[in-house]
């Protein structure tokens, strides 16, 4: 397969910042680009650390985490055993999350075009029919 050299030319690297930028559209790519999945350009980041410490709070301290809290109490844990055991297992959680979000943050796109890479663009339909089945079960 032979690849071509525009695509080389098309990408900016911006080293002091650690990210990428795609500066061309491949219109002509109906199935695997359109300007929905065309990556965030980097003058548009601006998204630093307070941002992700923000979001990792706001899901962190939410109505399940206390009722989780408080079936600790219901076990016989004390209270600040309780809350402790509860911000261990987002402080846990939040390695993930800041590996999966990574790829986001470097390149600019979206978490289901990350997806892509990694299961292909066919085998990226599985993780997302994952997600919708449990949007009932989690998501507020």
């Amino acid at each position: 397969m032979v690849y071509p050299t525009d695509r080389v030319g098309a990408v900016k690297y911006d080293a002091k910042r650690g990210q990428v930028e795609l500066t061309k559209g491949y219109p002509e790519e109906k199935f695997l680009w359109n300007v929905d999945f065309h990556p965030t350009p980097i003058r548009k980041r601006n998204w630093d650390w307070y941002t992700y410490a923000a979001i990792w709070f706001g899901m962190a301290f939410i109505v399940p985490s206390w009722s989780l809290a408080s079936v600790g109490l219901s076990f016989g844990l004390g209270t600040f055993d309780s809350i402790l055991l509860v911000f261990l297992g987002n402080a846990i959680v939040l390695v993930p999350m800041i590996i999966q979000s990574h790829g986001g943050a470097r390149y600019g796109i979206p978490e289901p075009v990350l997806t892509r890479t990694r299961w292909g663009v066919y085998g990226a339909i599985f993780p997302s029919w994952i997600r919708q089945s449990l949007e009932p079960v989690g998501g507020e």
